[in-house]
């Protein structure tokens, strides 16, 4: 589904007009609205939690992710192959921690 996902933005990014500056200030936005929500779900605020908003909102950061990366792949004329095997790599790092600070 994730591929099916970044082939949609792949198509729409090239139309969009904004900037690579302006991108990742949506997505700064996109995460602080993302963090209220996860801070209603955790019922720190006068804010009542709503899953369809935490889910909207999980959306659209992904969204802005997705769009800046596709950007920057352009930019830089690099695969998205060359992306999804690094996050390959860094999962199996990420994993092999997870396992060494469970046997401590």
């Amino acid at each position: 589904m994730f591929n099916r996902i970044w082939e949609r933005v792949e198509k729409v990014n090239p139309l969009e007009t904004r900037s690579i500056e302006a991108k990742f200030l949506k997505l700064t936005e996109e995460l602080g609205e993302l963090a209220a929500e996860v801070i209603a779900l955790q019922g720190q605020t006068y804010k009542e939690f709503d899953k369809e908003n935490l889910i909207e909102e999980m959306a659209d950061t992904l969204l802005m992710i997705f769009s800046i990366f596709s950007e920057l792949l352009t930019m830089t004329e690099t695969d998205k192959e060359d992306l999804f095997a690094a996050c390959e790599t860094k999962l199996i790092k990420w994993e092999s921690m997870i396992r060494y600070y469970k046997i401590k």
